[in-house]
């Protein structure tokens, strides 16, 4: 059936049925002055309200369907359009000819105002016409709630479905989860492996380095203690500070070249210390001027220091 059908006869039926269920609170007031009048004002009382009430709730259902989607109005056309509007439509029709027996609420003549109650066949039709719209509203929201009933059946069994997939879904993700725990314990055990051995190369380097330094500062200060010695120099320690220093970075390029490339060791390091080297053993005095041994020849400094390096390298 088309939605739009649908909709419009449930837009029809929730006005027809506002209108009536106005009408019955009017009636029940003025037949609340009577009840106690006959026997039979009472069970009309008693029939109206029951049938209101049942009405309430089909208008209730009918305000909530004008929000279903268009897709799922199939399972409820047959209900809305055809129980539920001839339902609204003969409520309507029983009101009225209710409406018609009531005195006039304005009327102040107690004879016309109790007239009403002695028309007993009257009265006894509109009680069993609203009976049978109590029993048409009651299978109607009887098809209504095992309509629902069945709605929400197969969403209950949809959830189920979702939970099953979704706990599934939760072992695999804790599963992988473990496993990359596992993972990254012996990932993280190797990597601590590799740098504790990265530490003991770096000590082993620098043990070496300092011990590499403490011989080239002997062999420096002995070599160049003997050349002053040997060419009887007595200011050398005040003007060859530059001449040392070179002697010194060409010992020490030659010593530190295997640890060059794994301690980075630049040109300017080498120069820095070479002079640092140099200054310290001019400081220490050990460049002091001594007499020439017997039967040496006397030389100049620079052919002095260039011997001496020649000696040493």
């Amino acid at each position: 059936m088309d939605p739009v059908t649908i909709f419009g006869a449930v837009a029809g039926c929730v006005q027809l049925l506002d209108a009536s269920i106005k009408t019955s609170k009017k009636c029940r007031s003025l037949i609340s002055t009577f009840r106690h009048a006959e026997e039979s004002i009472e069970h009309l009382d008693r029939a109206m309200n029951e049938a209101e009430g049942l009405m309430i709730d089909l208008q209730t259902f009918a305000m909530a369907a004008q929000q279903i989607p268009p897709d799922q109005l199939n399972q409820y056309g047959h209900v809305l359009t055809s129980s539920l509007g001839q339902i609204a439509w003969n409520y309507s029709n029983d009101l009225k000819c209710l409406a018609n027996l009531l005195p006039s609420p304005s009327s102040i003549n107690l004879k016309e105002r109790f007239s009403f109650c002695r028309d007993q066949k009257a009265i006894n039709n509109i009680i069993l016409r609203l009976e049978q719209r109590k029993t048409a509203a009651t299978l109607a929201l009887g098809v209504l709630g095992r309509v629902e009933d069945l709605k929400k059946h197969a969403i209950s069994l949809e959830l189920e479905k979702s939970m099953r997939e979704l706990s599934l879904e939760q072992s695999r993700l804790s599963e992988e989860l473990a496993r990359s725990m596992i993972a990254g314990t012996e990932q993280g055990r190797k990597t601590a492996s590799t740098l504790l051995q990265i530490q003991k190369d770096v000590e082993l380097y620098s043990t070496e380095l300092q011990t590499s330094l403490a011989s080239m500062e002997t062999i420096v200060t002995t070599r160049y203690s003997q050349l002053a010695t040997k060419s009887q120099i007595t200011t050398i320690a005040a003007s060859s500070v530059d001449q040392l220093g070179k002697i010194v970075r060409l010992e020490l390029k030659r010593q530190l070249e295997p640890l060059r490339s794994r301690l980075d060791i630049t040109d300017k390091m080498i120069d820095e210390l070479a002079t640092e080297v140099a200054t310290h053993s001019r400081d220490q005095g050990i460049f002091e001027s001594q007499k020439p041994e017997q039967g040496t020849h006397k030389h100049s400094p620079d052919q002095s220091l260039e011997n001496a390096s020649h000696n040493t390298f």
